[in-house]
Parts: C-alpha cells; structure tokens; sequence
C-alpha cells in the first residue's frame, strides 16, 4: 500500500516537473489563442504546450515547436524553433 502511494506521488511530482508552465501552474494539453512571428510576418494560429514542446496549428496544418524553456515568463514573447528557425509565439494565457 505505502510502495503504491510512493508510485502515484512520484508520478504526480515527476508530471509536474516537466510540464510548461506559467505563474507556477501548468499549460500542458490545453489549446490557447496565439499569434506566430516567423520571417518578419504574423500569423493567427491555436497552440497546446506539452512541457518543453509545442503544437501550432495554424490553417489546417500544424507543426512542432521545440521551446527554448518549459518555464514561461511572458506569454507575448515565448521563444522557440521550428528545425533551426527561430520563432516567437504571442499566447493569451489566462492571468
């Protein structure tokens, strides 16, 4: 019994650990509003974080976005890369 609580603790806190985050609480699996800055140019588009990677969709495409932190500071200017181009997503997250 207590080995079977240590094991749902342990994947509570492990989840949490690795989960992108904004004000200390997670984003991950949640689909928000965004804009994509890419080449000089803004796109309307949705976004789902999933820890330190990211799901744009944009149109009827989406594509992959690997975050250059899980830890998010300011939704306007979230830092990523599309292969090696770098992008900024503007994201409304709830205050």
């Amino acid at each position: 019994m207590i080995y079977r609580l240590t094991l749902v603790i342990l994947a509570l806190v492990s989840a949490n650990a690795f989960a992108a985050t904004y004000k200390g609480k997670s984003v991950d699996g949640v689909s928000y509003g965004c804009t994509i800055k890419m080449d000089r140019e803004i796109f309307p588009c949705s976004v789902e974080f999933d820890g330190k990677s990211a799901t744009v969709k944009f149109r009827k495409d989406f594509f992959y976005v690997r975050l250059a932190s899980e830890i998010i500071d300011n939704p306007a200017d979230i830092e990523g890369y599309l292969g090696e181009q770098s992008i900024v997503l503007d994201v409304d997250l709830p205050e």
